[in-house]
């Protein structure tokens, strides 16, 4: 988990570090760790940044699982407001 806990921990200092190759590992870890609530958060930021059509899909699947829904939002609304 070190690792995990490290990659995520760079990606939400400097969430420009999210590609399309980041997208794979963060389902990996969501896979292996599925309420891994802050893995689940940067798969979202990453898809939103990527403007990858399966992100409402996601979004829908994750705000179940996510605790203050208000992050999301923040995230991919927050530049608006």
């Amino acid at each position: 988990m070190d690792s995990v806990a490290a990659k995520t921990s760079e990606w939400i200092k400097h969430p420009e570090y999210l590609t399309a190759d980041t997208v794979g590992v963060l389902r990996r870890m969501i896979e292996r760790y599925p309420y891994y609530q802050t893995a689940r958060l940067l798969l979202l930021q990453n898809l939103f940044k990527l403007r990858d059509p399966l992100f409402e899909k996601e979004l829908r699947r994750s705000a179940i699982l996510i605790g203050d829904r208000s992050v999301i939002f923040q995230m991919v609304e927050g530049k608006n407001y």
